[in-house]
């Protein structure tokens, strides 16, 4: 089982009440080189498949509606 849970997000430009997902990651990724080459993982809070590319994974893409996420292999 994987977290993903960001923190000190203040400096990240979130407006007030809103949540630190999506698009405010831009480029950022997760590296996760102790997994497989293209494993697919589930994210149990959203229940979608998710596909490590050159493993690791966009936090765009894995925060895109909730700031946190729970991945398991």
């Amino acid at each position: 089982m994987i977290t993903v849970v960001p923190r000190l997000t203040v400096g990240l430009g979130v407006k007030p009440g809103g949540l630190p997902c999506g698009a405010i990651w831009e480029n950022t990724r997760i590296e996760l080189p102790f997994l497989e080459a293209a494993p697919k993982l589930r994210e149990i809070i959203s229940g979608r498949e998710v596909t490590l590319e050159a493993h690791s994974v966009a936090l765009a893409s894995l925060l895109k509606q909730v700031p946190a996420a729970v991945l398991v292999y």
